[in-house]
């Protein structure tokens, strides 16, 4: 009811204060960190120095190099059940299971009176999955039983050896982008446990789930059994790729700026020169600084609109007015929010970089301030038709 709308908007209050002053320091940093990567790419590019990674210098260890080369490795790798053998870089396993998935969909409606009423409705469907669906936390479970298991686990085999050029490559910087699938799979190696019930099946393996301590039913079903599980396989394979790391022995790492404020270490794929590299890494930063400053302002906006909970609580005494209240407080929290998430920005550059950071700062206030004489004109208006 009415009474439990607004005491649950007023804790929401606490929640939006909490968002609101959390926002701040989550926009400053962001500049700070966007300035710092952008002062480090920038360090980067006038101290790299481009190599041919045919061989290894030792005069070049502990420099900063860019160098293009062959992504590759040598032996072949297997998986250990199934049996899949390829001369590729990595191969990895990917297993998905035939289960009973829930969905549960919420309804909200106001009350007439104030309050609302939320109904949950929940539907059962048989699909693939990567991932367990534990049928005893399901809302119905008669007839909606699953395994609770797999029977196979996802894997990854990696080669002992993968080099780029004459340096050794380190394993735990292979990018999972780099996988494709593996479409030529033969059942011909499973291990004997499992052949009777793998078989080959649209570019992967079908793994069929044992039914013979079932009850014989005269239904016959031609589709998947819950139970019944897929297995797909991919691989990394030879590619090139474009390096800017620091030298270490017959291998790289990362590179750190002085002080260690900022760190280097760039893999693309693709023959690039440093300064297309540099420039990609660039356009990255600045992407992720503005992903995080619409989560920034989005953050401030929605604990604004927290703080005025209440008021939309009274007000959905009647529907339809708290529909119009609603719409109102939105409007104001995404004003309210984009000028702070602009003077806070602007600030921040303003320490970071004072030029840039004044130019902002004046525009915000300008913007602001004509905002503000616009109302102000209107009102008069309103006044002067009186």
């Amino acid at each position: 009811g009415l009474c439990d709308q607004l005491s649950s908007s007023c804790g929401g209050i606490i929640f939006g204060i909490i968002l609101f002053f959390g926002a701040f320091p989550l926009l400053f940093w962001n500049e700070g960190r966007a300035v710092a990567r952008y002062d480090t790419l920038k360090f980067g590019a006038a101290n790299t120095k481009s190599i041919s990674a045919n061989s290894i210098d030792p005069a070049n260890e502990g420099q900063l190099l860019h160098f293009s080369a062959l992504l590759d490795s040598t032996g072949n790798i297997t998986d250990p059940i199934f049996g899949i053998t390829t001369d590729d870089i990595k191969l990895q396993r990917h297993v998905e299971q035939f289960q009973w998935k829930e969905k549960m969909t919420k309804t909200t409606k106001k009350k007439l009176g104030g309050g609302k009423e939320t109904v949950k409705t929940y539907t059962y469907s048989k699909d693939w999955s990567n991932t367990v669906q534990d049928a005893t936390e399901f809302k119905i479970q008669t007839n909606h039983s699953n395994p609770g298991t797999f029977e196979f686990n996802g894997l990854e085999v990696s080669s002992n050896n993968i080099t780029v050029g004459a340096f050794q490559f380190p394993n735990d910087m292979i990018k999972a982008s780099w996988y494709v699938p593996l479409t030529t799979v033969s059942a011909n190696n499973v291990q004997d446990e499992y052949r009777a019930q793998v078989k080959e099946d649209s570019g992967g393996l079908y793994y069929t789930v044992d039914t013979s301590n079932k009850a014989s039913t005269s239904e016959t079903s031609s589709g998947p059994e819950i139970g019944d599980e897929r297995i797909t396989f991919a691989v990394i394979q030879p590619k090139m790729i474009s390096v800017i790391a620091e030298q270490k022995g017959n291998t790289f790492t990362t590179h750190y700026t002085k002080n260690e404020k900022g760190s280097i270490f760039i893999i693309q794929e693709g023959t690039l020169d440093a300064a297309a590299m540099y420039s990609q890494s660039a356009a990255e930063n600045e992407a992720m600084a503005w992903i995080l400053r619409f989560v920034g302002f989005g953050v401030m906006a929605f604990g604004i609109s927290l703080l005025f909970g209440p008021l939309e609580a009274l007000a959905d005494v009647i529907p339809f007015l708290g529909d119009i209240v609603g719409c109102g407080i939105t409007f104001i929290a995404i004003i309210v929010a984009g000028t702070f998430s602009g003077i806070t920005i602007s600030i921040a550059w303003l320490i970071y970089h004072p030029v840039i950071g004044a130019i902002v700062l004046v525009v915000i206030l300008l913007v602001v301030a004509g905002v503000g004489y616009l109302v102000k004109s209107c009102k008069k208006g309103d006044d002067d038709d009186e």
